[in-house]
Parts: structure tokens; sequence; C-alpha cells
């Protein structure tokens, strides 16, 4: 059987370019309804992450004051601490001095007294002494270089005096 095609070419290809038609147009709906798909789906992450953040806020105006709580509790443990490395540094020199003269005393002969004792910086220490004789001045001074927790014993000034010999002292005392 042999098919004649009696629809003149015209109106065939009216017929092709209206199916086109019908299937861009159908084509270009399909792509309009994917982008709205996609306008709504990221409109809906946009109101989910609002509430969220919303949220978030809320719980921060509820922690404020824990966290003030926490910053003066913290203030107060530095405070603590301060206090705490002041009263170990007193305690840590308490017995400085309690040592030193301890020491000195030591170093000290029966013909010799103090008349001054001053401490200055650096560990140093000057002595205003008397003594009945040079060889009681020349005693107390080996006593203290023989004593381990002196060091750099100087005689200052001379000995001067008849009967009564005064001189001075600069040590360095190590603790």
């Amino acid at each position: 059987m042999t098919l004649i095609n009696l629809l003149p070419p015209e109106i065939a290809e009216k017929r092709k370019k209206r199916q086109q038609l019908v299937l861009v147009s159908a084509l270009f709906c399909v792509y309009a309804m994917v982008l709205v798909g996609i306008w709504c789906y990221y409109e809906m992450q946009k109101r989910i992450l609002t509430a969220e953040v919303k949220e978030l806020d809320v719980k921060i105006a509820a922690l404020v004051p824990d966290i003030t709580e926490v910053q003066r509790i913290e203030a107060e443990n530095n405070e603590i601490k301060r206090r705490v490395g002041v009263i170990n540094g007193l305690a840590k020199g308490r017995f400085r001095w309690v040592t030193v003269m301890d020491e000195f005393s030591k170093a000290m002969t029966e013909d010799v007294w103090i008349s001054n004792f001053s401490p200055s910086e650096e560990n140093k220490i000057s002595i205003s002494c008397s003594a009945f004789s040079n060889y009681a001045v020349a005693n107390f001074m080996v006593g203290l270089m023989k004593n381990p927790f002196f060091a750099n014993i100087e005689l200052t000034g001379g000995v001067s005096g008849d009967d009564i010999k005064s001189f001075s002292i600069t040590m360095k005392y190590l603790y």
C-alpha cells in the first residue's frame, strides 16, 4: 500500500512549527518552574536560618548574666592569685632576716659590739661596730669570712680610736 500525503507542505510546516513552539513553551515553563522551585527552596532556607539566628540571640541574651558572673569570678580568681603570690613572697622572705641575724651572731665575738646595722639593696649590709682591740676586729672579720653565708666582706673607713676601736664593715649576704 502506498501512502499519499494530501496535506500541502505549508500546513505540515505550520504543524511542525506549532509543535516546536509548544515544545519550547513547555521547556520554558519547566525551566521557570525549576527556577521558582530553587527560589522557594532558598527562601525557605533563609527563613529557617533567620529563625535559628533569633533563637540563638535569645539564648545569648539568656547567657549574658552568666557570662557577667563568670567574668566577675575570673576577676576575683585573678585577685586571689595575686594575693596568694604576695603572701607566698612574704612567707618565703619571712625568715630571711632571722637567718641573716643568726649567721651574723655566729661570727660575733665577745669583744665586739654593733652600733649600727643597715641593710641596703642587692643583699648588702653596712655595719658600724666597736671593739676593745685590733685583735678582736680581726677575729670578727675572720669569723665573717669563714661563714659561707657572707661574701665580699670589706673593712671601710679603717679602725680608729685608742681604747675602743670603731670600724665599719660592708658585706653581701647570700640568701
